[in-house]
Protein backbone atom coordinates (compact mmCIF):
# COMPACT_ATOMS: atom_id res chain seq x y z
CA UNK A 1 0.00 0.00 0.00
CA UNK A 2 3.03 2.53 0.58
CA UNK A 3 4.84 1.81 -2.30
CA UNK A 4 1.38 2.16 -4.52
CA UNK A 5 0.52 6.01 -2.92
CA UNK A 6 4.09 6.51 -3.66
CA UNK A 7 3.86 5.29 -7.80
CA UNK A 8 0.76 7.35 -7.24
CA UNK A 9 1.71 10.56 -5.75
CA UNK A 10 4.71 10.27 -8.27
CA UNK A 11 2.24 9.85 -11.46
CA UNK A 12 0.33 13.25 -9.89
CA UNK A 13 3.17 15.28 -9.60
CA UNK A 14 4.13 13.93 -13.63
CA UNK A 15 0.77 15.02 -14.76
CA UNK A 16 0.94 18.15 -13.02
CA UNK A 17 4.72 19.01 -13.85
CA UNK A 18 5.42 17.58 -17.65
CA UNK A 19 5.59 21.01 -19.48
CA UNK A 20 7.25 22.74 -16.08
CA UNK A 21 10.02 20.49 -14.75
CA UNK A 22 11.09 22.03 -11.49
CA UNK A 23 14.00 20.41 -12.08
CA UNK A 24 15.27 22.18 -14.66
CA UNK A 25 13.50 25.10 -14.37
CA UNK A 26 16.19 25.27 -10.89
CA UNK A 27 13.00 25.42 -8.36
CA UNK A 28 14.79 22.51 -6.67
CA UNK A 29 18.51 21.35 -6.92
CA UNK A 30 17.34 17.16 -6.77
CA UNK A 31 14.70 14.88 -7.15
CA UNK A 32 14.63 14.40 -3.17
CA UNK A 33 13.24 17.89 -2.64
CA UNK A 34 10.07 17.47 -5.04
CA UNK A 35 7.53 16.28 -2.76
CA UNK A 36 7.94 19.02 -0.21
CA UNK A 37 7.97 21.77 -3.08
CA UNK A 38 4.32 19.94 -4.70
CA UNK A 39 2.94 19.88 -1.03
CA UNK A 40 4.19 24.18 -1.09
CA UNK A 41 3.05 24.43 -4.61
CA UNK A 42 -0.40 22.92 -4.22
CA UNK A 43 -1.60 23.82 -0.88
CA UNK A 44 0.62 26.61 0.43
CA UNK A 45 -2.24 29.35 0.07
CA UNK A 46 -3.87 27.18 2.46
CA UNK A 47 -2.36 28.25 6.25
CA UNK A 48 -1.44 25.09 8.30
CA UNK A 49 -1.14 22.81 5.70
CA UNK A 50 2.59 22.63 4.68
CA UNK A 51 3.15 22.85 8.53
CA UNK A 52 0.84 19.66 9.09
CA UNK A 53 2.90 17.85 6.57
CA UNK A 54 6.35 18.56 7.92
CA UNK A 55 5.11 17.30 10.82
CA UNK A 56 3.41 14.14 9.66
CA UNK A 57 7.24 13.38 8.08
CA UNK A 58 9.17 14.23 11.10
CA UNK A 59 6.91 12.48 13.12
CA UNK A 60 6.70 8.72 11.43
CA UNK A 61 10.44 9.31 10.89
CA UNK A 62 11.53 9.39 14.46
CA UNK A 63 9.36 7.25 15.50
CA UNK A 64 10.18 4.90 13.10
CA UNK A 65 14.26 5.70 14.14
CA UNK A 66 13.24 5.82 18.12
CA UNK A 67 12.00 1.95 17.57
CA UNK A 68 15.04 1.42 15.61
CA UNK A 69 17.89 2.88 17.31
CA UNK A 70 16.05 1.82 21.22
CA UNK A 71 15.95 -2.36 20.11
CA UNK A 72 19.28 -2.24 18.55
CA UNK A 73 20.38 -0.64 22.26
CA UNK A 74 18.53 -3.80 23.91
CA UNK A 75 20.03 -6.19 21.10
CA UNK A 76 23.95 -5.17 21.89
CA UNK A 77 23.61 -4.90 25.25
CA UNK A 78 21.63 -8.28 26.01
CA UNK A 79 23.53 -10.67 23.44
CA UNK A 80 26.68 -8.70 23.16
CA UNK A 81 27.46 -6.63 26.96
CA UNK A 82 25.37 -8.67 29.58
CA UNK A 83 27.10 -12.12 29.05
CA UNK A 84 30.26 -10.55 29.95
CA UNK A 85 29.31 -8.14 33.09
CA UNK A 86 27.41 -8.52 36.02
CA UNK A 87 23.68 -7.46 35.30
CA UNK A 88 21.92 -4.81 37.17
CA UNK A 89 18.84 -2.59 35.87
CA UNK A 90 20.72 0.40 36.67
CA UNK A 91 23.32 -0.16 34.96
CA UNK A 92 21.70 -1.96 31.37
CA UNK A 93 19.85 1.41 31.49
CA UNK A 94 22.79 3.53 31.46
CA UNK A 95 24.96 1.55 28.72
CA UNK A 96 21.71 1.38 26.92
CA UNK A 97 20.82 5.15 27.00
CA UNK A 98 24.60 5.93 26.38
CA UNK A 99 24.28 3.18 22.80
CA UNK A 100 21.73 5.47 21.99
CA UNK A 101 22.95 8.84 22.63
CA UNK A 102 26.33 7.72 20.32
CA UNK A 103 23.86 5.97 17.51
CA UNK A 104 22.32 9.04 17.77
CA UNK A 105 25.31 11.65 16.97
CA UNK A 106 26.50 8.90 14.04
CA UNK A 107 22.42 9.20 12.55
CA UNK A 108 23.17 13.36 12.75
CA UNK A 109 26.81 13.19 11.19
CA UNK A 110 25.48 10.26 8.52
CA UNK A 111 22.74 12.67 7.67
CA UNK A 112 25.19 15.57 6.83
CA UNK A 113 26.97 13.33 4.37
CA UNK A 114 23.75 11.35 2.99
CA UNK A 115 22.32 14.91 2.13
CA UNK A 116 24.79 14.83 -0.91
CA UNK A 117 24.03 12.37 -2.25
CA UNK A 118 22.08 12.48 -5.93
CA UNK A 119 19.33 9.97 -4.44
CA UNK A 120 18.75 8.80 -1.31
CA UNK A 121 16.04 6.79 -2.00
CA UNK A 122 18.07 4.54 -4.38
CA UNK A 123 20.40 4.30 -1.83
CA UNK A 124 18.75 2.70 0.84
CA UNK A 125 16.85 0.32 -1.51
CA UNK A 126 20.49 -0.63 -3.03
CA UNK A 127 22.29 -1.12 1.25
CA UNK A 128 18.91 -2.42 2.40
CA UNK A 129 18.60 -4.87 -0.80
CA UNK A 130 21.54 -6.98 0.48
CA UNK A 131 19.74 -7.67 3.84
CA UNK A 132 16.40 -7.13 3.79
CA UNK A 133 15.65 -9.83 0.59
CA UNK A 134 17.77 -12.51 2.85
CA UNK A 135 15.42 -12.04 6.18
CA UNK A 136 12.11 -11.95 4.37
CA UNK A 137 13.47 -14.83 2.50
CA UNK A 138 14.24 -17.16 5.64
CA UNK A 139 10.98 -16.39 7.41
CA UNK A 140 8.91 -17.36 4.55
CA UNK A 141 11.59 -20.36 4.11
CA UNK A 142 10.53 -21.49 7.69
CA UNK A 143 6.76 -20.76 7.53
CA UNK A 144 6.31 -22.44 4.13
CA UNK A 145 8.72 -25.08 4.13
CA UNK A 146 8.16 -27.81 6.40
CA UNK A 147 11.58 -30.03 5.53
CA UNK A 148 13.75 -26.10 6.16
CA UNK A 149 15.89 -26.44 8.98
CA UNK A 150 18.62 -24.20 10.39
CA UNK A 151 21.80 -25.16 8.59
CA UNK A 152 19.74 -24.83 5.12
CA UNK A 153 18.54 -21.16 6.52
CA UNK A 154 21.85 -20.49 7.11
CA UNK A 155 23.16 -21.27 3.95
CA UNK A 156 20.53 -20.03 1.91
CA UNK A 157 20.77 -16.72 3.77
CA UNK A 158 25.11 -16.58 2.73
CA UNK A 159 24.16 -17.13 -0.77
CA UNK A 160 21.54 -14.83 -1.02
CA UNK A 161 23.56 -11.60 0.96
CA UNK A 162 26.49 -12.53 -1.14
CA UNK A 163 24.69 -12.68 -4.26
CA UNK A 164 23.07 -9.49 -3.91
CA UNK A 165 26.07 -7.68 -2.57
CA UNK A 166 27.46 -8.87 -5.82
CA UNK A 167 24.55 -7.18 -7.71
CA UNK A 168 23.95 -4.16 -5.89
CA UNK A 169 27.87 -3.55 -6.26
CA UNK A 170 28.13 -4.25 -9.83
CA UNK A 171 24.96 -2.10 -10.90
CA UNK A 172 26.70 0.98 -9.39
CA UNK A 173 27.25 3.64 -12.32
CA UNK A 174 25.12 1.23 -14.62
CA UNK A 175 22.05 1.73 -13.50
CA UNK A 176 20.14 4.69 -15.09
CA UNK A 177 16.28 4.66 -15.17
CA UNK A 178 15.13 6.37 -17.96
CA UNK A 179 12.11 8.99 -17.63
CA UNK A 180 9.07 10.31 -18.73
CA UNK A 181 10.01 13.33 -21.09
CA UNK A 182 9.57 16.55 -19.46
CA UNK A 183 9.53 20.16 -20.49
CA UNK A 184 9.92 24.14 -19.49
CA UNK A 185 7.56 25.23 -22.04
CA UNK A 186 4.77 26.07 -19.56
CA UNK A 187 7.49 27.72 -16.80
CA UNK A 188 6.75 31.58 -16.53
CA UNK A 189 9.56 33.71 -17.85
CA UNK A 190 13.19 32.22 -16.87
CA UNK A 191 16.33 32.80 -17.91
CA UNK A 192 17.56 29.02 -18.12
CA UNK A 193 21.23 27.76 -19.30
CA UNK A 194 22.10 24.84 -20.56
CA UNK A 195 24.58 24.98 -16.87
CA UNK A 196 21.11 24.14 -14.94
CA UNK A 197 19.09 21.94 -17.25
CA UNK A 198 18.03 19.12 -15.73
CA UNK A 199 19.48 15.61 -16.64
CA UNK A 200 16.49 14.41 -16.58
CA UNK A 201 15.62 16.15 -20.23
CA UNK A 202 17.24 13.67 -23.34
CA UNK A 203 19.42 15.07 -25.03
CA UNK A 204 21.61 14.48 -28.26
CA UNK A 205 24.40 13.50 -25.59
CA UNK A 206 22.92 10.86 -23.85
CA UNK A 207 20.47 9.34 -26.30
CA UNK A 208 22.64 5.90 -26.52
CA UNK A 209 22.16 5.69 -22.54
CA UNK A 210 18.21 5.60 -22.74
CA UNK A 211 18.16 2.89 -25.43
CA UNK A 212 16.05 0.53 -23.81
CA UNK A 213 17.30 -2.60 -21.73
CA UNK A 214 15.65 -4.95 -23.98
CA UNK A 215 17.48 -3.77 -26.77
CA UNK A 216 20.99 -3.94 -24.98
CA UNK A 217 19.66 -7.48 -23.58
CA UNK A 218 18.86 -8.52 -20.74
CA UNK A 219 21.83 -8.18 -17.41
CA UNK A 220 21.53 -9.05 -13.92
CA UNK A 221 23.49 -6.14 -13.69
CA UNK A 222 20.72 -3.77 -14.84
CA UNK A 223 17.97 -4.65 -12.51
CA UNK A 224 15.95 -2.19 -10.71
CA UNK A 225 17.04 -1.73 -6.92
CA UNK A 226 13.42 -1.60 -5.94
CA UNK A 227 13.53 -5.33 -7.21
CA UNK A 228 16.47 -6.22 -4.69
CA UNK A 229 14.07 -7.29 -1.86
CA UNK A 230 12.19 -9.54 -4.13
CA UNK A 231 15.38 -11.29 -5.53
CA UNK A 232 16.72 -12.02 -1.90
CA UNK A 233 14.11 -13.51 -0.94
CA UNK A 234 13.58 -15.78 -3.97
CA UNK A 235 16.93 -16.79 -4.05
CA UNK A 236 16.69 -17.89 -0.11
CA UNK A 237 14.07 -20.09 -1.44
CA UNK A 238 15.84 -21.60 -4.66
CA UNK A 239 19.12 -22.57 -2.43
CA UNK A 240 17.09 -23.24 0.91
CA UNK A 241 14.63 -25.52 -0.28
CA UNK A 242 17.09 -27.93 -2.31
CA UNK A 243 19.30 -27.84 0.68
CA UNK A 244 16.94 -28.85 3.41
CA UNK A 245 16.75 -31.86 1.77
CA UNK A 246 20.22 -32.30 1.24
CA UNK A 247 21.62 -31.16 4.34
CA UNK A 248 21.05 -33.03 7.82
CA UNK A 249 19.62 -30.71 10.06
CA UNK A 250 21.39 -30.68 13.68
CA UNK A 251 20.66 -33.22 16.15
CA UNK A 252 19.10 -31.02 18.64
CA UNK A 253 17.06 -29.85 15.72
CA UNK A 254 13.21 -29.69 17.57
CA UNK A 255 9.96 -29.46 14.25
CA UNK A 256 6.93 -27.97 15.74
CA UNK A 257 3.66 -27.61 13.17
CA UNK A 258 2.86 -25.00 15.18
CA UNK A 259 5.59 -22.41 13.31
CA UNK A 260 4.19 -23.37 10.09
CA UNK A 261 1.96 -21.03 8.03
CA UNK A 262 -1.78 -22.59 8.70
CA UNK A 263 -2.10 -23.02 5.31
CA UNK A 264 0.86 -25.25 5.42
CA UNK A 265 0.04 -27.18 8.55
CA UNK A 266 -2.31 -29.63 7.11
CA UNK A 267 -0.14 -31.09 4.71
CA UNK A 268 3.06 -31.53 7.36
CA UNK A 269 4.19 -34.73 7.62
CA UNK A 270 6.04 -34.37 11.74
CA UNK A 271 4.43 -34.27 14.66
CA UNK A 272 4.40 -31.39 17.11
CA UNK A 273 7.43 -30.86 18.90
CA UNK A 274 7.26 -32.42 22.62
CA UNK A 275 8.75 -30.53 25.53
CA UNK A 276 11.68 -32.59 27.77
CA UNK A 277 8.76 -32.59 30.68
CA UNK A 278 6.11 -34.21 28.55
CA UNK A 279 9.08 -36.88 27.06
CA UNK A 280 9.60 -38.06 30.91
CA UNK A 281 6.13 -38.32 31.84
CA UNK A 282 5.46 -40.20 28.75
CA UNK A 283 8.94 -42.27 29.56
CA UNK A 284 7.32 -42.74 33.17
CA UNK A 285 4.50 -44.09 32.39
CA UNK A 286 5.67 -46.50 30.08
CA UNK A 287 8.01 -48.02 32.45
CA UNK A 288 5.17 -48.14 34.86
Amino acid sequence: MIMFFNCFTGIVMYARYHDCDPLAAGFVSKADKLMPFFVQDVVGHLKGMPGVFISCVFSAALSTMSAGMNSLAGIVYFDYIKPHIRHTERRANFIMKTFVFVTGVYCIIAGTVVEKFSSILQMVYSIGGVTFGSVFGVFLLGMLVPRAHGRAAFWSVIASMVAMFYIVAGSQGRNHYDTLPSSVEACPALNITGSNMSPLLPTAANILDNIPASDKGFNILDLSFNWYVTLGAIIVFVVGIPLSYILKPEKTAKFDVKLLSPIIQPFAKYELAQTEEVLEVITTKTKS
